[in-house]
């Protein structure tokens, strides 16, 4: 049998500014400056188990290699990098605004970087490949950063100037409106994309989650109507010991805090992990009562985006967000 793409799908690839960018100042390389040697003073107890250690040990013992800094220096490499994705078929090209680029002092907007990312668009629609517009994908300015970043009560506001300001210059640049919707990135507070022996696991969990909520709280407050999904991704194959354990023990802890978990919506993924009556107990007992339970396969997918739609086009209003906590 032979499957069909519908006429004007769109095949291409993401990025974020600055994963690929490459010298960008924000809250995450200020993290990663603090954090480096540390992280490789770390790497043999973290890493010295793998079959290669010996072959990745030197480098992984490099604090420099904890620095993204010029990454792959997509900033001014952007149209070779654009040729390739072209070569490749590609006709869509999903890639987000730097907002500490646009936005390095508070109020004070860059119009040399704007203009870069006007050149970006422009790049991009001369290959004919569409471009897909994220206006933040987590970084932070670091002035924004110090006032307590997405927590901050006046963070809608902050994000709302910063919106306003590309929406403005860019509108008329762009076809797919997604990207400029007033939250078009989901926001996600990902702290984890696996389980197992991961030792700031629980803080972890606890920090991730409150912040989700603090950001659903200043939606809600400028008028925003928010849902909330909490997302436990587990191995579906059961392939790291004690995995189950460890997700109990994760949804156990939040159980203690002093929350209201009821506007959640919850997805457990990985089927395989023999938790799914528990995770589902769970969920009741927090007062989460719309939950998924789902594997890998395609039906499930398709099953696990219907129900992440629904949850969007279910939020009443105009202006609709989602908040995801993740592990």
């Amino acid at each position: 049998m032979i499957f069909q793409f519908p006429k004007g799908f769109y095949w291409g690839s993401a990025t974020s500014a600055h994963q690929v960018e490459g010298d960008n100042v924000n809250d995450w390389s200020e993290w990663e400056k603090e954090n480096a040697e540390r992280l490789a003073k770390e790497a043999e107890n973290k890493f010295g188990h793998l079959p290669n250690w010996s072959d990745i040990k030197e480098q992984a013992q490099s604090p420099q290699n904890y620095i993204s800094g010029r990454a792959c220096d997509h900033y001014n490499r952007y149209e070779e990098d654009f040729d390739i994705a072209k070569s490749l078929g590609h006709n869509a090209h999903r890639f987000s605004i730097e907002w500490s680029r646009i936005e390095p002092e508070e109020g004070k907007f860059n119009e040399k970087e704007i203009e870069h990312y006007r050149k970006v668009i422009k790049a991009l629609k001369k290959r004919d490949i569409e471009p897909f517009v994220t206006l933040w994908h987590w970084t932070l300015p670091i002035w924004l950063a110090d006032k307590g970043g997405v927590r901050n009560k006046k963070f809608i506001l902050y994000f709302g100037r910063y919106v306003s300001k590309i929406v403005g210059e860019f509108n008329s640049d762009v076809k797919v409106r997604t990207g400029f919707q007033p939250i078009s990135q989901i926001p996600v507070i990902d702290f984890s994309s696996s389980i197992g022996g991961m030792t700031a696991l629980f803080e972890g969990t606890k920090v991730a989650l409150k912040n989700a909520l603090d950001y659903r709280n200043n939606l809600e407050n400028a008028g925003i109507n928010c849902k909330t999904l909490l997302f436990v991704i587990t191995d579906g194959d059961n392939n790291r010991p004690g995995e189950a354990s460890d997700v109990k023990a994760i949804i156990t802890d939040l159980l203690k805090e002093e929350r209201n978990f009821a506007s959640f919506e919850a997805i457990l993924f990985g089927i395989g992990t023999g938790m799914e009556g528990y995770f589902n107990s769970a969920a009741a007992e927090m007062g989460i009562k719309n939950v998924a339970t789902i594997s890998d396969t395609a039906d499930d997918i398709k099953k696990m985006i219907n129900f992440i739609s629904s949850s969007v086009s279910s939020a009443s209003g105009s202006q609709n967000a989602i908040s995801t906590a993740n592990f």
